[in-house]
């Protein structure tokens, strides 16, 4: 039974040592913005765009709660408009080289789509085994109906989303447009993100 492991962000967030979170997933599903709530400011470009507006990977730094936090955002890997994919997928590497890295697959709350039904095999052919550290990072969580929690959300949805995040040990977390807005209302800075 898939169970809300958010309790795993959270020893994530409480750890000494250094941090470091890749972004994956497809474009438009708020990779950048969560870069940029993790952080607590905008690093990463965001806006709505018709196309990809990640067009290669991007890292960011920043001591939060006294901790170093290293957000690396990417490109969405098999999307047809970016060119040379593989070059992005070895620069992802090279910045994760010698780290520990969480993957944060990142999906937006409602749009699960038939080319994320396998993106996580598909990262791994590329990035090697990574669903034991991966977590699944919603976004659009202010989209749940009202008094739907993201258990819910996970308890009825799609069961080939369920079957990803069984392979990611039912690990996922939340983050609503509110978090998100707050940083940019913020004039780019964010307090109590958590990280």
């Amino acid at each position: 039974m898939i169970q809300n492991k958010t309790q795993n962000m959270e020893a994530v967030q409480s750890s000494t040592y250094p941090v470091t979170l890749v972004l994956l997933g497809e474009f438009g599903c708020g990779k950048s913005a969560s870069g940029n709530t993790i952080l607590g400011e905008n690093k990463f470009a965001s806006r709505a765009t018709a196309g990809p507006l990640t067009t290669q990977c991007q890292k960011e730094e920043r001591d939060l709660n006294g901790k170093r936090v290293t957000v690396i955002d990417t490109p969405d890997f098999f999307d047809q408009h970016i060119k040379d994919p593989e070059r992005h997928v070895r620069q992802c590497r090279e910045m994760c080289k010698g780290r520990e890295c969480v993957y944060l697959l990142v999906i937006q709350i409602g749009r699960f789509t038939e080319r994320e039904r396998d993106i996580l095999e598909r990262l791994e052919k590329k990035l090697g085994r990574i669903g034991e550290r991966t977590i699944i990072l919603f976004t659009y969580g202010d989209n749940l109906k009202y008094g739907q929690s993201i258990d819910d959300y996970v308890r009825s949805t799609d069961p080939h989303l369920q079957r990803l995040i069984g392979k990611c040990r039912d690990k996922y977390h939340v983050f609503n447009k509110q978090e998100q807005r707050r940083v940019e209302s913020a004039g780019g800075e964010a307090h109590g993100t958590g990280i």
